[in-house]
């Protein structure tokens, strides 16, 4: 994976664009099915989440054994996870999760980083199609330059397929709201905010999803905080440190 895409990938900020990404999957009933019936995100959202992370980050920064071994853990989850008219081994479902991390990821960079040029864009969209093959064939799928991409997401949204049975609403706002641990319960409100900002109007509409009433301050404060001083941070700060340790290792 290209040092480009690591390096984003390794912004903390990023992780902001989390809600809208997860709304953004559940869109697609494929992966709203799977995670209504086969994730405990319900009873132990904060652990879903860090599991996730630290498979993520593992991938994106660990050693070929550490990759190897969460690539095999993943690769067994996803075969029992099936069910009537759904699979987390369908490469179309997979390629689509993928394509909601690029979207939002390269938003949320070019919002408050820099602006991309197409050929960083599509060494980006290479190296994300490379990181989904340790997940399952939706890198395969995934379109590997800039234009493509463009093509496929906004045919992807302009459709009717996403968010096309009502278990999609549900997962969504089960994601958005979730009722334990209780603190996730306090902070629905920001998570409504930040994926209102990510997720594409007609969509949210589609879904009926909730108005937060702290979206417009919500992003304001975050344009004013990080334009201006995310460049100037301490790289341990901005950063994640296993990007920080890997980006030693390479040194």
């Amino acid at each position: 994976m290209d040092k480009l895409f690591l390096q984003i990938s390794g912004e903390r900020i990023l992780l902001l664009g989390g809600p809208g990404a997860l709304v953004l999957q559940v869109l697609h009933p494929v992966v709203a099915k799977a995670v209504s019936e086969h994730s405990n995100f319900r009873e132990n959202a904060w652990g879903r989440l860090i599991r996730t992370l630290d498979g993520m980050y593992g991938i994106l920064f660990g050693s070929d054994d550490e990759r190897e071994r969460i690539q095999e853990i993943v690769r067994r989850k996803h075969e029992a996870v099936r069910g009537a008219g759904y699979s987390a081994m369908d490469p179309e479902a997979q390629c689509w999760v993928l394509a909601t991390l690029g979207y939002t990821g390269l938003k949320l960079y070019e919002r408050w980083v820099r602006n991309l040029d197409i050929r960083e864009k599509d060494v980006y969209l290479k190296s994300l199609g490379e990181f989904g093959r340790f997940f399952g064939e939706g890198g395969k799928h995934l379109p590997m330059d800039w234009g493509s991409f463009v093509f496929y997401w906004e045919e992807k949204v302009a459709r009717g397929s996403l968010g096309s049975e009502r278990i999609c609403g549900r997962v969504a706002r089960e994601v958005l709201q979730p009722q334990k641990p209780i603190f996730l319960r306090i902070l629905s409100p920001i998570f409504v905010g930040l994926a209102k900002g990510v997720v594409p109007v007609n969509l949210w509409e589609r879904l009926e999803l909730p108005s937060s009433w702290m979206e417009g301050v919500l992003w304001s404060f975050l344009d004013s905080v990080f334009v201006p001083l995310i460049l100037r941070m301490p790289k341990r700060i901005r950063f994640d440190a296993r990007y920080l340790r890997h980006v030693r290792l390479d040194d």
